[in-house]
């Protein structure tokens, strides 16, 4: 009978065994031994603009009677993964610990949120992880942040956070006159535009324009050419940061090649890209195309010859002036004509050529009359070919006949 009363009673529930000298601690309305309870604060109350930093704290503190036994992981994130771009920020210090730097939390192979490590806190203690993040969802919202550890005994769900605005919505352009003459220099310009009300930063845009040098560029940013392996070359322009509803151009200065063909039309497409995270749209795909026409020469003013033709005198020969297509290579001759144009040349001495390009008239020669031209009559012969090939000649009128 004895035995079956101490079997009953160690079937009691702890708390209803009385032993003499031990205090019944959850009777005594005591704290439990381990308990973490933790607050946001900081968070914006009001409206946050798409892709502008939302700064906050989480503070977790131990309200228990006993320390953590070890650290743990507290996971920061957003409880809608679409809500918010992966750049989260966090850095968390406690009392007696060195600061830390969060790391990535990781769902799918993906970053989601900060990973936080929950320091072996001692009774009272806290600790404060404050963070970094950056909504990107549509205009709206709400949005809200989550706290967790892996043990389940710490979950929090952050204030509603509205979103106001849109990420940067991106687009490009080209634009260049319709034509150019071969190895001139013309001004395309490029242009980003950003309907958006958040800036995007990293803006680059690469033209596909093998053909064609840069000379200078005009703008916030620069345009530089870079060859490409078996697709000859680009032209790429970094713009750096578009702000939001506006656009940003660059001028660049480029000179056309010089070609044989008369005409020849070049397509340049452009791909654009951005580092920027906050991107709601983006169209930086576009093209431009302009006719690159190679000019052949062409005389604008007359060569002459000019003096008396008399024993003795002096004739001066001028080139007369052209235009065409880049440099103009030009030959002049001094000869014997028997009505119109050359019969015979003069001396070689009197057979010259030259380079020009768009120059004034300028002299080519001059030449002193001798007996063996008495009652001949001289001309003066010049032709010009420019890169688009071919020639023009042209022919003064007969000076003469030389007289002794």
């Amino acid at each position: 009978m004895r035995r079956a009363s101490v079997f009953a009673a160690m079937l009691l529930p702890l708390g209803a065994l009385t032993v003499p000298g031990m205090v019944n601690a959850a009777a005594a309305g005591a704290a439990p031994a381990r308990a973490l309870t933790a607050t946001w604060s900081g968070l914006p109350g009001g409206p946050v603009d798409w892709g502008s930093a939302v700064k906050g704290a989480l503070t977790v503190t131990n309200t228990g009677t006993a320390a953590m036994t070890a650290p743990e992981v507290v996971t920061i994130k957003p409880a809608d993964p679409t809500a918010f771009n992966q750049a989260w920020l966090g850095y968390s210090t406690a009392s007696g610990y060195a600061p830390q730097y969060c790391g990535w939390a990781i769902s799918s192979g993906v970053p989601d949120g900060l990973s936080c490590t929950l320091y072996a806190l001692a009774p009272g203690a806290a600790q404060v992880i404050a963070l970094t993040a950056y909504p990107v969802a549509p205009a709206g919202g709400p949005l809200q942040i989550t706290a967790s550890t892996s043990t389940g005994d710490l979950s929090l769900t952050s204030p509603a956070i509205s979103v106001t605005g849109t990420g940067a919505v991106l687009s490009a352009s080209i634009s260049n006159p319709p034509t150019v003459q071969a190895g001139a220099t013309f001004a395309r310009s490029y242009t980003i535009t950003n309907r958006g009300s958040t800036e995007a930063t990293g803006v680059m845009l690469s033209d596909r324009s093998y053909a064609f040098s840069v000379r200078s560029t005009q703008g916030p940013g620069s345009c530089v050419y870079a060859s490409a392996y078996r697709v000859g070359g680009r032209i790429n322009c970094s713009f750096g940061t578009v702000p939001p509803h506006s656009s940003v151009t660059l001028v660049a200065t480029l000179a056309a090649p010089i070609t044989s063909s008369t005409s020849t039309t070049y397509t340049s497409s452009a791909l654009g890209s951005t580092t920027s995270p906050f991107v709601a749209s983006s169209n930086l795909t576009t093209s431009s195309t302009i006719k690159v026409i190679t000019y052949p020469a062409a005389n604008v003013t007359p060569p002459k010859l000019t003096g008396t033709p008399q024993v003795g005198q002096v004739l001066t020969a001028t080139w007369g002036t052209w235009t065409g297509t880049g440099t103009i290579s030009v030959f002049a001759k001094l000869c014997h004509s028997s009505g119109t144009g050359c019969s015979s040349d003069i001396a070689s001495t009197y057979t010259q050529s030259t380079r020009l390009s768009g120059q004034a008239d300028s002299v080519a020669f001059r030449y002193t009359v001798t007996p063996s031209d008495v009652g001949t009559h001289l001309v003066l012969y010049v032709s010009a070919a420019s890169a688009a090939g071919g020639s023009r000649a042209v022919t003064t009128a007969a000076v003469g006949p030389v007289t002794p």
